[in-house]
């Protein structure tokens, strides 16, 4: 019981955050649903991750400039894809996936993002020098209050203020 103090406690987190995880989604995929919500994650945000994708890859003719009436009911493509995926660092990771694993991928990028808030706030709370029960208790609270549950199935991209937020005042 002793070895265990001397585990890091982003490794702790991680640990309990994968057990937190598979207890809170479980749910729904054992349901055979998806994180995905069935207003702005299907008719929005997929699709334009979908071709952030084929951008990212060159797949396809479409860049960032220009009118695309495929994008809601018309919209210049660079304010769109601005507001959705080219500010999101973690949009990104989705040019490691096959086009035809789109769904996995945004549903990951959500875990991914949730994951990445809580190191970030372990991050930032551990210069108060805290004790680590203290900082694994918090980050994982931090993590998975009731907004960035929320807010990562219906709009992901809004979980990045919780994310940045503490690096941020790290940096201060």
């Amino acid at each position: 019981m002793r070895h265990l103090g001397k585990v890091p406690v982003w490794i702790t987190y991680t640990v309990a955050f994968i057990i937190l995880t598979c207890i809170i989604y479980s749910p729904l995929f054992l349901d055979g649903r998806s994180l995905i919500w069935t207003v702005d994650g299907i008719s929005q945000h997929l699709p334009i991750l979908t071709a952030f994708q084929k951008m990212l890859k060159g797949i396809g003719t479409q860049s960032l400039f220009g009118w695309s009436w495929n994008l809601g009911l018309g919209a210049d493509q660079m304010t769109t894809f601005a507001y959705y995926v080219v500010g999101d660092p973690f949009n990104y990771l989705v040019a490691l996936f096959p086009t035809t694993k789109i769904e996995f991928a945004y549903q990951f990028l959500i875990l991914i993002r949730l994951y990445a808030t809580g190191l970030a706030f372990l991050t930032f709370a551990r210069i108060w020098h805290f004790s680590r029960l203290s900082l694994l208790i918090g980050s994982l609270t931090y993590t998975f209050t009731a907004f960035a549950l929320h807010i990562g199935m219906h709009h992901p991209f809004f979980l990045l203020p919780p994310h940045l937020f503490p690096i941020i005042m790290l940096g201060n």
